[in-house]
C-alpha cells in the first residue's frame, strides 16, 4: 500500500474478523465510497503480537471476572475483549493508528468494544446491540458499561442492525435521536438456489445455532417431541450444535458444519425455526429467508425486523413451547402457506442485503463528513 496521502482515507477499526460481517461490509461499503480508501486495522491481532500486552489483558480478565472465567477455555476469548483494560488498549492503539494515517477523514468501527474518537474527526459506528439494551435484560454489571457510555456519546453517527438497537440508544444511552440508523444487516452466506416449491412437502425443520439455550434449542426439541406424534414424518437437523437426542430418531445434530453446507441444509427444509430468548439480529434467519424458508422464531429483538409475523412466518412468545409446537404445525400442515410465506420472505429480504445496507451506511456516514 502507498504511504502517499489517499484522496480521502476512514480508517475500518475493527477488534477482530470473528465472522463474515466484517469483511462483507467492507467489499460492500466499498463500492458506496468512491473515491475513499477503506483502511483496515484490527487491534486484537496486534496485541496478540505482543506478549506483554497479551499477558496484561489475561490478567485483566481475572481481575474483572474472577479465576473461573479466566481459565474457562469456553468463555475466555469473548472474556478478554470485554474488560475495562481490554476497551482502554483497543481504543489506544485504533487512535495511534488513526493519528499516523494520512489523509484520515474519519473512523468507522464495528461494535462497542473500543472507542475510535480520534481529535476532531468524526467517529462511526455499526453494531447490533448494546449493554443496556432491554431484549439483555439490562447488563448493568458489565466492567465495560462505562466506557460504552462514553463511546455511544462520542459517536457522530450510529448505524445498527434491528430497530431495537436505536430504542435501546436513545433510551438507555442519551443518544441524539438523529445519531443512530436502523441500516439493518445482510447474509454472510451465499443464498442457495431455488429449491422449487417442493421442498415445502418435505416435513424438515432446520435449525442451525451455536449458542444452543440462548437460542433456545432446548425448547425446540420440547416442541418437537409434541410435533412428531401428530407430524410422525417430520424430521428436524440441528446444526452449529450438538445436544444429546439419542432417545428422538426423528432429530439429528450435526454439530459445526462448515458454512457451505448450511446452504445444501436450506434447500432441504421446509421451515426455519429460531425460538430464541434473546436475538439482537439473527443473520442466520436473514440467509433462511432469502433462500426462500418460512420462519418461526420468537418476538425479541432483530426478530420483529427480519420476520413478519403472518407473512414471512410466525413469532411466538420465547419460551412458550406450547405456541412453538402449534406455529410448526400449522406450517408443515400446510405447504401452500410455507410457499407463500417463503415468497414473501424473500421479498422482504431484499432490504437485508450487504450493498443495500452499506448504501444506508455510507449515505450516513457522508452526510457528516
Amino acid at each position: 500500500m502507498s504511504d502517499e496521502p489517499a484522496e480521502g482515507v476512514i480508517l475500518f477499526a475493527q477488534v477482530n474478523r470473528f465472522s463474515n460481517t466484517n469483511d462483507a461490509l467492507e467489499a460492500a461499503l466499498k463500492r458506496h465510497l468512491p473515491g475513499t480508501e477503506l483502511r483496515i486495522y484490527r487491534a486484537y491481532p496486534a496485541i496478540r503480537k505482543n506478549p506483554v500486552l497479551l499477558t496484561a489483558c489475561l490478567l485483566a480478565v481475572l481481575w474483572s471476572y474472577g479465576p473461573k472465567a479466566a481459565f474457562d477455555p469456553k468463555s475466555i476469548n469473548q472474556r478478554l475483549i470485554k474488560t475495562p483494560f481490554f476497551f482502554w488498549l483497543a481504543s489506544r492503539l485504533v487512535r495511534r493508528q488513526a493519528r499516523a494515517t494520512p489523509g484520515l477523514r474519519a473512523v468507522l468501527q464495528t461494535q462497542g468494544l473500543f472507542n475510535g474518537k480520534t481529535d476532531r474527526l468524526p467517529l462511526f459506528i455499526y453494531t447490533d446491540n448494546t449493554l443496556l439494551n432491554r431484549i439483555n435484560g439490562v447488563v448493568t454489571k458489565s466492567p465495560i458499561l462505562a466506557q460504552e457510555k462514553v463511546l455511544y456519546r462520542d459517536a457522530d453517527y450510529i448505524g445498527v442492525s434491528a430497530s431495537h438497537v436505536v430504542t435501546s440508544l436513545i433510551e438507555d444511552y442519551g443518544v441524539a435521536p438523529t445519531v443512530p440508523e436502523n441500516v439493518l444487516i445482510g447474509a454472510n452466506s451465499p443464498v442457495p438456489k431455488d429449491a422449487g416449491e417442493a421442498r415445502y412437502r418435505s416435513g424438515r425443520i432446520l435449525f442451525v445455532g451455536i449458542d444452543w439455550e440462548r437460542k433456545g434449542g432446548p425448547e425446540l426439541v420440547a416442541a418437537f417431541r409434541r410435533v412428531v406424534r401428530k407430524f410422525p414424518e417430520a424430521r428436524l437437523t440441528i446444526a452449529g450444535s450438538k445436544p444429546e437426542i439419542a432417545d428422538l430418531p426423528q432429530a439429528t445434530a450435526l454439530g459445526k458444519i462448515p458454512p457451505e453446507k448450511v446452504g445444501e441444509l436450506m434447500r432441504e427444509a421446509c421451515l426455519y425455526c429460531m425460538p430464541s430468548h434473546i436475538e439482537p439480529s439473527s443473520v442466520a434467519v436473514v440467509e433462511a429467508a432469502s433462500s426462500g424458508l418460512p420462519i418461526v422464531a420468537t418476538a425479541v429483538g432483530g426478530f420483529l425486523d427480519s420476520v413478519k409475523d403472518g407473512e414471512t412466518g410466525l413469532l411466538v412468545p420465547p419460551g412458550d413451547v406450547e405456541a412453538l409446537a402449534d406455529a410448526l404445525e400449522r406450517l408443515l400442515a400446510d405447504p401452500e402457506l410455507c410457499a407463500r410465506y417463503g415468497r414473501a420472505g424473500q421479498a422482504l429480504m431484499k432490504q437485508f442485503r450487504w450493498d443495500t445496507v452499506s448504501a444506508k451506511l455510507a449515505a450516513g456516514m457522508t452526510a457528516r463528513l
